[in-house]
């Protein structure tokens, strides 16, 4: 599996805290838990007392109701330093996203009153601002003969870490509006936006 490649944790911070933005603190709940549960208590604590070593100390996520905004470079940076803290690979990150599909209330609902895969994902589009402050999702392309789906992000400044992510909740949320399996996806850095692209057998 493809290797990702990081600057030290301090610059990563350091980076992450120019970021804008707010998103559900829900997202912090997952990653978490996520993360708790796929390397287990123990060296789950290790990532923690690591992170406290560098000066990032993780909130008290009961303090905060599931819905309530937070922070982006709270979660973003927490799963920055998971990936690189367990050497994870970049389908641990895609895995990771996937699973959250099945974690968040917000990303079934617009799956659940449209029958046309096309509206689907316009529906999916729309509903970003729902679950970001930030940035503009458009839909660009559903050719089911080609089998592909393309959808543009723009206004919206992450880490490449956090594109995987998005990458492997849209390819969940494909798979469950089109009734198919194995979506798989990829992204592409252009000047002004983040371009998605999702493709299936």
């Amino acid at each position: 599996m493809e290797e990702l490649k990081f600057k030290s944790l301090e610059e990563e911070l350091a980076d992450i805290n120019k970021i804008e933005g707010e998103e559900r603190a829900l997202d912090l709940r997952y990653v978490t838990e996520y993360v708790k549960k796929k390397e287990g208590e123990g060296k789950y604590n290790l990532l923690l007392n690591n992170l406290q070593s560098i000066g990032f100390v993780l909130p008290k996520i009961e303090a905060f109701e599931k819905m309530s905004w937070i922070p982006m470079k709270i979660p973003v940076f927490f799963v920055i330093a998971s990936a690189k803290f367990f050497k994870w690979k970049r389908q641990d990150i895609i895995e990771m996203g996937r699973n959250f599909v099945t974690f968040s209330p917000l990303l079934k609902i617009f799956v659940k009153y449209f029958i046309s895969p096309q509206k689907t994902i316009e529906a999916g589009t729309r509903n970003w601002r729902k679950h970001y402050t930030r940035g503009d999702l458009e839909f660009l392309k559903y050719d089911e003969n080609e089998k592909e789906v393309i959808l543009r992000l723009k206004n919206f400044k992450t880490h490449p870490v956090d594109y995987l992510f998005i990458v492997g909740s849209f390819e969940k949320m494909g798979e469950i509006a089109l009734g198919i399996e194995n979506i798989k996806g990829d992204g592409v850095q252009k000047k002004d936006c983040y371009e998605f692209i999702f493709r299936w057998e």
